[in-house]
């Protein structure tokens, strides 16, 4: 299980490739919304374009409201 990746080791999809996003779960409007990561964080290239990164995973809501995000780079 993985992306389909290209000879350059990044995604053949068009990006981006992966989000962090937060919703109002009252409304369901999504309130904002990051990309995460960069291609620098995927392949060799030195690249600074803020893409997103595929990844397997997900956040982790404490009671007090504090976020974690642990995802996988696939």
């Amino acid at each position: 299980m993985g992306p389909f990746l290209g000879p350059l080791k990044i995604p053949c999809q068009a990006p981006p490739w992966g989000y962090v996003a937060g919703v109002d779960l009252l409304t369901s409007k999504t309130v904002y919304k990051l990309k995460n990561g960069t291609v620098h964080d995927m392949t060799p290239l030195p690249l600074p374009f803020k893409v997103g990164v595929p990844g397997i995973g997900g956040p982790m809501l404490t009671k007090g409201g504090v976020a974690f995000l642990g995802a996988a780079a696939m």
